[in-house]
């Protein structure tokens, strides 16, 4: 059991005692024993942090705290309740605070890398956990795998340790205990995803981080931030703490080059990237095969030569990234180049999906079989859905069609904006992708707009069917993007949280279309990986 005084406790957080006044002086020395943020989840001797919610104030479940033992409430304005109070100006900043104290502040004693932006946050962070293992391991390092931690939207891992992930990035109390637990299993390096609500949130206040890197900023939680301009300004926010050591940057865009901007003018370190001339690290070739990416960059260090196993110009952005961050801690190139070559596919970000019986039909024939190609990738943004497309179209041989849906309860402004990126592909299928307490239909009349007289397009709510009918419409040569939900294996409907697994799914349907096929007698096959595309810049 972890017990701190009050004082130890707020050290860094500015504070009044308020409450009954016999009790204020005692309880500047009392031990607190735990923090809770929820009145349900409070044990004998905690202090209870009442903080405001979106949907409710913690503030009105004071007394129930106290029900379940608290000894002390933290709070942003005094409660009639005869208890010792710790008044704040912000209870979720001092949780944040607070909960670093309570364990120890052991970001202090981690090397933690901070992946903010709306899209390749999972990809990069993946990516960066691989190469330093791989590093580790090249040291000659057998505990590799122990040392390294990752938290993001897929997964939660404490060295070889895998957790189910229930928010990008927990809760403040929740991830300062999380990086507790990381610490005391040998984790030397974590590798984070950043998301705004974290950041707006107080969620990662007072965590020290050695690299913070930013891939973009699209259009995505309008329903949560006033406008673009604050939701730049937020995740700025990280880049100009001083708990944030280095930088890396991709300045492709806007709002990356006027980030990088910030950072220099208020003398923060930074390393840019990108395809643009003024990049640190710049991308001078590109060569896209369907299952590999070549790269000339130019280096601070001279010319780069990368390859890696995953497609797209996007994930260009997050293989740059991931070597920026890889360079702030001093790997060198030769080891990320070998890193990078034996990548790891990430769960549902463009990942391609064989049918079992496919997969066999491979193995023993050398070739696919008479099938579309499928890719299920979690694109749920009018850019991410471009770029997705975009990477597929860069090695189709034959036509595309995508299946997505828009999530209900979320941003409702980008869903005809989602339409209309949709229409780079061949033929859409529009569905239901987690609607929530909305009418799958009524999400789907939002959509609709953004395909105003596009000619091959199918609506089916029912997600399975609307796989099906994809495929089913597909040629051999065709490629299918299953888009919204990449590697979630649940449909929220209503308050029911329903089985179903994108990959999965796609796998089954191939199958009963691969069966069909042979029962029609159709025995040709496709090539799989041929050169496609270049670009110099």
């Amino acid at each position: 059991m972890t017990v701190k005084s009050l004082g130890e406790l707020f050290a860094a957080i500015p504070y009044m005692m308020v409450g009954p006044t016999s009790d204020r002086k005692d309880a500047t020395t009392q031990n607190i024993t735990g923090i809770a943020y929820r009145s349900d989840c409070v044990e004998p001797g905690d202090a209870f942090f009442c903080v405001r919610g979106l949907m409710h104030d913690g503030h009105d479940f004071a007394a129930d705290a106290l029900a379940r033992g608290a000894s002390l409430l933290v709070v942003q304005r005094p409660l009639d309740l005869d208890v010792p109070q710790v008044q704040v100006e912000d209870t979720r900043k001092a949780l944040a605070l607070a909960s670093s104290a309570l364990f120890g502040d052991p970001s202090a004693q981690l090397k933690i890398l901070a992946i903010t932006g709306t899209n390749g946050k999972t990809t990069t962070t993946f990516l960066i956990d691989w190469i330093i293992r791989y590093a580790l391991s090249a040291s000659g390092d057998c505990k590799a795998d122990d040392k390294t931690g990752l938290i993001g939207t897929v997964e939660t891992r404490i060295g070889r340790a895998r957790l189910d992930s229930h928010h990008t990035t927990p809760e403040s109390y929740d991830l300062q205990k999380l990086l507790r637990r990381m610490l005391d299993s040998g984790c030397e390096f974590v590798s984070m995803e950043a998301s705004s609500h974290a950041i707006a949130l107080d969620r990662v206040a007072g965590v020290n981080i050695v690299g913070a890197a930013f891939t973009n900023l699209t259009q995505d939680h309008l329903d949560f931030h006033r406008d673009m301009q604050e939701y730049f300004e937020v995740k700025a926010r990280l880049f100009t703490s001083d708990l944030t050591h280095g930088r890396v940057i991709n300045i492709d865009s806007e709002y990356g080059r006027t980030l990088a901007r910030l950072c220099v003018e208020n003398n923060y370190p930074v390393v840019t990237t990108g395809y643009s001339e003024e990049a640190d690290i710049r991308v001078l070739q590109s060569r896209f095969t369907t299952s590999r990416t070549n790269l000339r960059l130019s280096t601070p260090e001279g010319i780069v030569e990368l390859s890696y196993p995953l497609i797209g110009a996007f994930n260009v952005e997050n293989v740059l990234l991931a070597t920026g961050i890889a360079r702030i801690l001093g790997i060198d190139y030769p080891t990320i180049c070998t890193a990078l070559m034996q990548a790891p596919q990430v769960p549902g970000r463009l990942e391609s999906i064989d049918g079992r019986i496919q997969a066999e039909y491979r193995e023993k024939m050398g070739s696919r079989a008479t099938l579309p190609r499928v890719f299920v990738d979690y694109a749920h943004t009018p850019d991410s859905i471009e770029k997705a497309l975009a990477a597929i179209s860069g090695i189709k041989t034959a036509r595309v069609g995508i299946v997505f849906g828009c999530g209900g309860d979320r941003d409702r402004g980008k869903r005809p904006l989602m339409a209309q990126a949709a229409r780079a592909a061949d033929f859409v299928v529009v569905t239901s992708d987690n609607p929530r307490s909305e009418d799958p239909l009524a999400i789907i009349d939002d959509i609709l707009p953004g395909l105003s007289g596009y000619a091959n397009l199918t609506v089916e709510p029912d997600r399975r069917k609307a796989i099906a009918k994809a495929l089913a419409t597909a040629g051999p040569d065709d490629i299918i993007l299953i888009a919204g939900k990449g590697h979630e294996d649940y449909q929220l409907v209503g308050d029911q949280v329903l089985s179903f697994d994108d990959r999965l799914v796609a796998a089954e349907e191939l199958d009963a279309l691969f069966m069909r096929q042979q029962e029609a007698g159709c025995t040709a096959v496709c090539s799989d990986d041929n050169e496609v595309g270049e670009s110099e810049r």
